[in-house]
């Protein structure tokens, strides 16, 4: 099927996007070239399937300039529908990437909305992450350089794709990783997340429900009175089934074996790639962001440690705008990640001299005087 191609504003919304995109097949637009450095039109193509080394299919959304030649890839990988913005990249930064030179892919983890497979938190993402990479670098248009970028979970998704060392890997920008895993995620200083871990659990097992759902079939059984008719089959839906990683974390309280597999600190030898952090002083997952830090310096390759980027602010985990609470840190306080993850990879992956070579590894803002510092190591 030939691409379909209209001319639309840099900012259709999102629903309208969703009712002109509803095809699995290539799909095209063109940007008007006049505004906010665009420069190329922009194409996509959605549910491009991906097969990982086990044979299990994962789709993906690809956006890439409208213009013949090969660009570095950005891909992000995600347990939260790939159509949906998150909290620090817009569902525009994905055009705004691809318009400025980028192959940008986004991915469905595992067992994820229109990916195969099941489930299950962190398990997959290095395996995964290594093929769904080195399947990315020998598309059509890619270059060959692959960064992976994203916040929260997608960070883990970034750094254990990392850790598993892929060789068209080339660098990683993630914001408020969900990091430390066995502490400072499931657990905090021996303690269970509970709150954290039911509401995340709960929100994840929405889509396992509806796709397990799917697989069940209801056969007729004659069986009087009819108010008696089940309509589905909902004996299946039980919790260790629609989420046996939850039992899985209750039966491992210590840092044992089952936490290490996925431990940055205990593979962080293997890291090859330079990754760029952002963490906050409020964010739930602070710890093990500056614990991920400090292993990079210590034990990482030669590359890593050296370019590698470390940046603090008055944030918590939610939007960068400077306020936290009631707390109101001045504009100074504001973070835009969409734009320094850019500038992260044109650096990195173009070779653009934007002065990200010259900056100091660490960043980080002291409140009081409401300040940046910049700093060599972590002081």
């Amino acid at each position: 099927m030939n691409p379909i191609r209209w001319r639309r504003a840099p900012f259709l919304s999102s629903i309208t996007l969703l009712l002109c995109l509803s095809t699995v097949s290539v799909v095209g637009a063109g940007y008007e070239q006049t505004q906010n450095g665009w420069r190329y039109g922009v194409i996509v193509q959605r549910d491009v399937p991906a097969r990982m080394r086990d044979d299990t299919t994962l789709r993906a959304d690809i956006y890439r300039p409208d213009a013949a030649g090969k660009y570095p890839v950005l891909l992000k990988r995600t347990p939260y529908n790939k159509l949906d913005g998150d909290g620090v990249y817009s569902a525009e930064f994905d055009w705004q990437a691809a318009s400025r030179g980028y192959v940008v892919i986004i991915q469905d983890c595992r067992g994820r909305f229109r990916s195969e497979g099941e489930w299950y938190p962190l398990k997959y993402e290095g395996q995964d992450g290594y093929d769904t990479v080195e399947w990315a670098a020998k598309l059509p248009h890619s270059d060959g350089r692959v960064g992976m970028f994203g916040d929260s979970y997608f960070g883990a998704t970034a750094t254990l794709a990392a850790l598993a060392n892929p060789p068209h890997l080339t660098g990683v920008f993630v914001v408020f990783p969900a990091s430390g895993y066995g502490g400072g995620f499931a657990y905090e200083g021996g303690a269970f997340l509970q709150g954290l871990m039911e509401a995340w659990t709960s929100g994840l097992a929405l889509n396992t429900l509806e796709r397990t759902a799917q697989k069940q079939t209801v056969t007729p059984n004659w069986v009087l009175p009819l108010g008696s008719y089940p309509v589905l089959n909902l004996r299946f839906i039980k919790a260790n089934v629609l989420a046996p990683y939850f039992f899985d974390w209750l039966a491992h309280p210590s840092f044992d074996a089952y936490w290490k597999q996925w431990s940055f600190e205990e593979h962080v030898t293997s890291l090859r790639v330079p990754i760029y952090q952002v963490a906050g002083w409020y964010d739930l997952f602070l710890g093990g962001t500056l614990r991920h830090y400090l292993a990079i310096e210590s034990g990482a390759s030669e590359t890593a440690r050296k370019q590698s980027r470390l940046l603090i602010g008055p944030w918590f985990h939610g939007p960068l705008t400077g306020k936290t609470g009631q707390l109101d840190f001045g504009p100074s306080a504001r973070g835009d990640m969409q734009t320094l993850t850019l500038r992260w990879f044109d650096y990195l992956l173009k070779g653009i001299d934007d002065g990200m070579e010259d900056q100091k590894p660490v960043k980080y803002f002291v409140m009081g005087i409401n300040q940046w510092r910049a700093s060599a190591t972590w002081p």
